[in-house]
């Protein structure tokens, strides 16, 4: 399973703050000068959907889920692998993600990657198998004991490929 972190966004609780993680990325980092010209969207997982369309193993993907969804996942299904995206910000959601994972799949490998992966002793403060820094397709494929220099296809072709193996894209 690949997953994002649960949400809410940008909230003031225990597992994070709005004021070092406001989640709209153009609107608070890249145009954020631009005042209301400023974009304003919410972007998808679209590494990890790429990294699911380029891998031959079949696997969900959790497109931002909310705790319960994500804990429902956990309880539901059996996993082998559970791999998480995340940014620094999202630690702490991140470090209960894990806890969650050791709690309901004990026998599952929890591979964390994005940004987080920077952070210092990230793998054992978070109790993750592996941290992935660096693309992970080329990674994944190499865990999975396939091809790793496949080509990785355009775009295009990566969404053609998304709708034909995987029924389109998580809502």
């Amino acid at each position: 399973m690949f997953t994002s972190v649960f949400g809410p966004y940008a909230q003031d609780d225990e597992h994070g703050s709005r004021a070092i993680n406001p989640m709209e990325l153009y609107h608070n980092q890249v145009t954020r000068m631009q005042g209301p010209f400023s974009l304003r969207m919410f972007h998808r997982s679209w590494g990890l959907m790429l990294i699911q369309a380029n891998i031959s193993s079949p696997s969900a993907l959790l497109d931002f889920p909310t705790l319960d969804r994500f804990i429902e996942e956990l309880q539901g299904k059996q996993y082998d692998i559970v791999a998480i995206s995340a940014i620094p910000p999202n630690f702490k959601k991140v470090e209960t993600m894990c806890r969650l994972i050791r709690e309901h799949q004990p026998d599952a490998k929890i591979i964390v990657g994005g940004h987080i992966a920077g952070m210092p002793r990230l793998k054992e403060r978070i109790n993750a198998d592996h941290v992935v820094r660096g693309e992970g397709i080329r990674w994944f494929r190499n865990y999975l004991g396939e091809d790793e220099n496949q080509p990785i296809p355009p775009p295009a072709d990566f969404i053609r490929r998304r709708r034909a193996h995987h029924g389109g894209f998580p809502q």
